[in-house]
């Protein structure tokens, strides 16, 4: 999808499950409630590291969701961002070095829009099919212990009903 405005600055979004749309006086009402958004110039890293742990308890795949908590990450980069730094999705926000995890956050996605066609892609492969460590890949074999990807449906209470793929052995159960 392209959106183009008066000055003909152009926008892309690749699969965008939801658009919204609005005049730009009220534009401030939304925007203000975003947390930090990682491709911004002038985002703080530490203030979007406090931001993910305002609620330690929440299990991580739920905050980095959160585009109150940091805007900007979907459900491809959540799912693909723990599988890298081996978090399990169900880890509390407060067991996990924020501070690591944001940084490799904003690098995967700065790393991203440099990719011409599919900025999507995680592993460095754009070979169809090889473009992802998990997400998407139910069943198939993991590219680092070979076992197969799990999958799960969407935690209660998600609102878009979001699906999680992750690999056990890589990313470990809480304790």
């Amino acid at each position: 999808m392209l959106l183009e405005s008066d000055q003909h600055q152009i926008a892309m979004a690749v699969r965008v499950p939801v658009v919204e749309l609005l005049p730009t006086e009220p534009e401030r009402r939304i925007t203000e409630r975003l947390g930090p958004d990682l491709l911004r110039a002038d985002w703080d890293a530490g203030e979007a590291a406090r931001w993910l742990a305002a609620d330690p308890s929440r299990p991580l795949a739920a905050a980095l969701l959160d585009q109150q908590q940091l805007a900007g990450l979907g459900n491809l980069w959540v799912n693909e961002l723990l599988f890298v730094r081996g978090h399990n999705p169900r880890l509390p926000a407060g067991a996990a070095d924020l501070d690591r995890l944001v940084a490799v956050a904003a690098r995967m996605l700065r790393q991203s829009i440099t990719v011409r066609g599919n900025g999507q892609v995680t592993t460095s492969d754009r070979r169809r099919g090889h473009q992802h460590w998990v997400y998407g890949r139910t069943g198939e074999p993991c590219r680092r212990c070979g076992a197969p990807i799990r999958h799960a449906g969407a935690e209660p209470g998600d609102p878009w009903q979001r699906a999680t793929w992750w690999r056990p052995q890589c990313q470990p159960e809480p304790s």
